[in-house]
């Protein structure tokens, strides 16, 4: 009804390209439109992160949670990811928070200053490149 660009992130978690909206900032009231479609179709509250990637829409949406809207515009990215736990990110769990807190990393901000070959060292390079 949206859009017809959509990737299914998982059996409760969907993306959609809504960049058509974006130039009269449309896309907010129609996230509140699909936030609110979704509740009285189900009666389950949602939550909605709205950015310019496909990794910050994800930040965006746990910072949304629970039943949120959340919109980080590009200008915003360095200032929330700097102060973010490094958990925001998709992909970091406790294994990794752990192994990133052995280096004294538990910001986003703490992460970004450390060298390359030393995050390589500890997390491995497939890792280190995912971050």
């Amino acid at each position: 009804k949206y859009t017809v660009v959509i990737q299914v992130g998982s059996c409760d978690e969907l993306f959609c390209d809504l960049s058509h909206y974006r130039d009269n900032h449309g896309f907010m009231e129609i996230c509140q439109q699909i936030k609110n479609e979704i509740f009285e179709r189900t009666k389950c509250h949602c939550s909605i992160g709205i950015s310019h990637s496909l990794s910050m829409c994800r930040i965006a949406t746990k910072k949304a949670k629970p039943n949120g809207l959340v919109y980080i515009s590009y200008d915003e990215i360095p200032v929330i990811l700097h102060s973010s736990p490094i958990t925001i990110i998709p992909g970091v769990g406790r294994s990794l928070e752990q192994q990133l807190a052995s280096m004294d990393v538990s910001t986003c901000g703490e992460l970004v200053s450390l060298e390359e070959n030393r995050l390589e060292s500890v997390v491995g390079r497939k890792t280190a490149e995912m971050l």
